[in-house]
């Protein structure tokens, strides 16, 4: 199951569960849709804290999104994970230089505010990791 959306920022795509491979070609195809409609640059959160880790061919599919995502004027990416090996499988999948550059993954068990960590990189670049206490409360309110 997915869910994808607008934002001030750009949007929000929120994935739960396990993929097949029926469900993901339609993901693809939902997530390609609407962004193609968007004509300016944007900026995506990647809530993936419950989706079930996918198989190799699942994979494969989002790593082929991800590259149509940044072909589509995405400037930044925040994934957000909640285990070690989601983490690893969201590094490795930010491999290319275009993408390491500015996709962060955020582990949302490290850092309960997530949301306010992505929304300040999304927004003004501010690095997930480095992220005062005090611009925290002003990116929430």
């Amino acid at each position: 199951m997915y869910s994808i959306e607008k934002t001030f920022y750009g949007f929000r795509i929120t994935q739960v569960g396990r993929f097949g491979m029926d469900e993901v070609e339609r993901y693809k195809a939902d997530v390609v849709r609407t962004l193609a409609r968007h004509d300016q640059p944007f900026s995506l959160v990647l809530d993936s804290r419950r989706l079930v880790l996918p198989t190799r061919d699942v994979l494969e599919v989002f790593a082929q999104l991800h590259e149509i995502v940044w072909r589509m004027s995405c400037r930044r990416v925040a994934i957000i994970v909640e285990s070690p090996i989601a983490r690893n499988m969201a590094e490795q999948g930010c491999d290319k230089p275009e993408m390491a550059n500015q996709d962060r993954v955020i582990d949302a068990r490290k850092y309960p505010d997530w949301e306010s960590r992505a929304v300040a990189w999304l927004v003004d670049g501010v690095e997930p990791e480095y992220l005062p206490s005090a611009k925290i409360s002003s990116v929430s309110q």
